[in-house]
């Protein structure tokens, strides 16, 4: 947050479908400020949390940025792509 604004927003859900998974969702980041890391921090936010609370897990999400989340230790499944967004897949 700047001076109170709202940058961005992240979501995290536990799967109701498989024990120990989780699924980020909901990545938005303001358009005049992109490019200033709040992304990336917002990501690393979400996994920090994820891996402190848990023991143990695996942490989902689908995007057309692998780049962006294999920064983050996420993995692309084979054959995974759908209209060009990959799911990807971080265990800890």
């Amino acid at each position: 947050m700047t001076s109170g604004e709202i940058v961005g927003v992240g979501g995290v859900k536990a799967a109701d479908w498989a024990s120990n998974t989780h699924i980020l969702y909901l990545s938005a980041v303001a358009p005049t400020h992109r490019r200033q890391g709040v992304g990336h921090a917002l990501i690393k936010a979400r996994v920090d949390w994820l891996e402190k609370t848990f023991d143990s897990g695996r942490i989902l999400v689908s995007s057309s940025k692998i780049k962006r989340f294999r920064e983050h230790g996420f993995t692309p499944i084979r054959k995974s792509d759908v209209d060009g967004q990959h799911l990807l897949i971080r265990r800890f």
